[in-house]
Protein backbone atom coordinates (compact mmCIF):
# COMPACT_ATOMS: atom_id res chain seq x y z
CA UNK A 1 0.00 0.00 0.00
CA UNK A 2 1.55 3.30 -1.06
CA UNK A 3 1.07 6.72 0.45
CA UNK A 4 -0.99 9.14 -1.62
CA UNK A 5 -0.02 12.60 -0.42
CA UNK A 6 -2.44 14.44 -2.70
CA UNK A 7 -5.47 12.42 -1.59
CA UNK A 8 -4.58 12.81 2.07
CA UNK A 9 -4.08 16.55 1.63
CA UNK A 10 -7.47 16.91 -0.07
CA UNK A 11 -9.15 14.88 2.67
CA UNK A 12 -7.77 17.20 5.36
CA UNK A 13 -7.98 20.45 3.36
CA UNK A 14 -4.27 21.24 3.48
CA UNK A 15 -1.63 21.81 0.84
CA UNK A 16 0.13 18.66 -0.40
CA UNK A 17 3.55 20.26 0.16
CA UNK A 18 2.70 20.81 3.84
CA UNK A 19 1.70 17.18 4.30
CA UNK A 20 4.78 16.02 2.40
CA UNK A 21 7.11 18.07 4.62
CA UNK A 22 5.38 16.75 7.74
CA UNK A 23 5.56 13.14 6.50
CA UNK A 24 9.26 13.43 5.63
CA UNK A 25 10.09 15.13 8.92
CA UNK A 26 11.37 18.33 7.33
CA UNK A 27 8.65 20.41 8.94
CA UNK A 28 9.30 21.18 12.58
CA UNK A 29 6.60 21.31 15.19
CA UNK A 30 5.61 24.59 16.81
CA UNK A 31 7.24 23.44 20.06
CA UNK A 32 10.57 22.80 18.32
CA UNK A 33 10.36 26.11 16.49
CA UNK A 34 9.61 27.97 19.72
CA UNK A 35 12.50 26.21 21.46
CA UNK A 36 14.86 27.21 18.63
CA UNK A 37 13.69 30.83 18.78
CA UNK A 38 14.11 30.99 22.55
CA UNK A 39 17.60 29.50 22.28
CA UNK A 40 18.54 31.98 19.54
CA UNK A 41 17.12 34.95 21.48
CA UNK A 42 18.93 33.93 24.67
CA UNK A 43 22.18 33.35 22.79
CA UNK A 44 21.97 36.73 21.08
CA UNK A 45 21.09 38.50 24.36
CA UNK A 46 24.01 36.82 26.15
CA UNK A 47 26.35 37.89 23.34
CA UNK A 48 25.07 41.49 23.46
CA UNK A 49 25.43 41.60 27.24
CA UNK A 50 28.96 40.21 27.01
CA UNK A 51 29.88 42.98 24.57
CA UNK A 52 28.27 45.53 26.89
CA UNK A 53 30.35 44.25 29.81
CA UNK A 54 33.43 44.83 27.66
CA UNK A 55 32.36 48.47 27.08
CA UNK A 56 31.39 47.84 23.47
CA UNK A 57 27.63 48.39 23.57
CA UNK A 58 26.31 47.25 20.19
CA UNK A 59 24.18 49.40 17.93
CA UNK A 60 21.24 48.15 15.87
CA UNK A 61 23.52 47.81 12.85
CA UNK A 62 25.88 45.59 14.86
CA UNK A 63 22.99 43.41 16.05
CA UNK A 64 21.89 43.07 12.42
CA UNK A 65 25.38 41.88 11.50
CA UNK A 66 25.47 39.36 14.39
CA UNK A 67 22.07 38.01 13.42
CA UNK A 68 23.10 37.65 9.78
CA UNK A 69 26.19 35.69 10.80
CA UNK A 70 24.23 33.41 13.13
CA UNK A 71 21.31 32.65 10.84
CA UNK A 72 22.98 32.90 7.44
CA UNK A 73 20.45 35.44 6.20
CA UNK A 74 19.71 39.07 6.90
CA UNK A 75 16.85 39.88 9.27
CA UNK A 76 13.93 41.94 8.01
CA UNK A 77 14.06 45.72 8.09
CA UNK A 78 12.17 46.15 11.37
CA UNK A 79 13.23 42.94 13.13
CA UNK A 80 16.22 44.41 14.97
CA UNK A 81 14.33 47.37 16.42
CA UNK A 82 11.46 45.06 17.46
CA UNK A 83 13.99 42.69 19.05
CA UNK A 84 15.61 45.59 20.91
CA UNK A 85 12.23 46.81 22.20
CA UNK A 86 11.13 43.30 23.25
CA UNK A 87 14.34 42.65 25.16
CA UNK A 88 15.31 46.16 26.26
CA UNK A 89 15.43 45.14 29.93
CA UNK A 90 17.58 42.06 29.29
CA UNK A 91 19.89 43.29 26.53
CA UNK A 92 22.05 46.39 26.59
CA UNK A 93 21.49 47.49 23.00
CA UNK A 94 22.33 51.10 22.29
CA UNK A 95 19.53 52.65 20.25
CA UNK A 96 20.23 56.14 19.01
CA UNK A 97 17.83 58.31 17.05
CA UNK A 98 20.14 57.90 14.06
CA UNK A 99 19.77 54.11 14.29
CA UNK A 100 16.00 54.36 14.47
CA UNK A 101 15.75 56.41 11.27
CA UNK A 102 18.55 54.66 9.41
CA UNK A 103 17.89 51.93 6.89
CA UNK A 104 19.92 48.92 7.92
Amino acid sequence: ESLNISAGARAHSIYPSTLNRKWNGTRTSMEASLCNRRFFNNYLIDYINELSRRSATPTLAMVTAFTSQLTGRAPSYCWVSRFANRHRLRAGIYVSQQDVHQKI
